[in-house]
């Protein structure tokens, strides 16, 4: 069902989209991500989103890594397989927007931990931002994986746009004539004017905000039906529109990698006092005190005391 197939594409690409961005790496600004293929108005909108994930867990350097080496070898846990175009993350060396694999040699069994080796395009020297110095053993390796979105002419309905997701892609630019990387066409149904889906969010200053927008319209390829599901003029009178925010946090950083914990306590303590004084023909005298202490631990921790007394005569 042609109309059909819009109601799915609504679905499909915003439970992907939602799942990718919130995943992706937002700091710093040069591995944020990247808008591309502009329509020049003002505000712009871009046919192209490049970002970056963070893949696997971390592994940690075996060998190499050297300022003049162009290879290092890195112990990597069962989950983390490197694959060629991936970036190598390192803190020490800064190694900045991160230094491209261009080859993998990976002799490790299925589902195991191990030693493989990287193949670099630049000398770690050349890929280092500030100081430099070599890959100590034991360091923390980090693995980057950039991917995109894209809209193009839609191959399935002549005069409708598609949307395409890059799993791996080593550009930020639209595809030229002949490109040859591989895509999965997530929607066929976007509207010709949807061509310019995402918009780069302004910030305070000069710095774009980490967050991406994102707004189109979907098109059924024909009318369907009686219902207002069923026509095109349902989908293109009626746009999708949202914000979504990257992941935070400096990639480049243990600390940020591994995660903190935040822990607020607050202390809060009351007494009351009060005391009453009556004279009769008969004396007596009374004295209570009541004293109670909660005490929880969790990420907060709160303390409560109380003392009342009361004295008659």
């Amino acid at each position: 069902m042609l109309a059909g197939d819009a109601v799915t594409a609504t679905r499909l690409f915003q439970e992907h989209f939602n799942k990718e961005i919130t995943m992706a790496v937002a700091t710093p600004a040069s591995v944020a991500p990247q808008y591309t293929g502009g329509n020049g108005a003002t505000p712009q909108r871009y046919t192209r989103l490049t970002y970056r994930i963070m893949v696997g867990p971390a592994g940690k350097v075996t060998s190499g890594g050297h300022q003049a080496d162009q290879t290092i070898v890195v112990n990597c846990p069962a989950s983390l397989t490197p694959q060629i175009g991936d970036y190598v993350m390192m803190d020490s060396p800064n190694l900045g927007g991160g230094n491209q694999i261009t080859a993998v040699d990976d002799p490790r069994a299925a589902n195991t931990s191990g030693d493989v080796t990287l193949t670099l395009a630049l000398t770690m020297a050349a890929a280092t931002t500030g100081p430099t110095s070599d890959a100590i053993p034991g360091s923390l390796v980090y693995i980057h994986r950039q991917r995109a979105y894209q809209t193009y002419a839609s191959t399935k309905y002549p005069g409708l746009y598609e949307m395409r997701w890059y799993m791996s892609t080593d550009t930020t630019t639209p595809p030229g004539v002949g490109d040859l990387t591989p895509y999965l066409v997530i929607s066929s149904n976007l509207a010709p004017s949807a061509q310019y889906a995402f918009i780069q969010v302004p910030g305070p200053s000069s710095t774009p905000e980490p967050a991406v927008g994102w707004e189109f319209t979907y098109a059924a390829a024909v009318d369907e039906g009686q219902f207002a599901g069923g026509r095109r003029e349902f989908y293109e009178a009626n746009h999708t529109e949202g914000l979504i925010m990257p992941k935070s946090g400096n990639p480049m950083s243990a600390a940020s990698f591994v995660g903190s914990t935040t822990s607020t306590s607050t202390t809060s303590t009351s007494t009351s006092t009060s005391t009453s004084t009556t004279t009769t023909s008969t004396t007596s005298t009374s004295t209570s005190t009541s004293t109670s202490t909660t005490t929880s631990t969790s990420t907060s921790t709160s303390t409560s005391t109380s003392t009342s007394t009361s004295t008659s005569t």
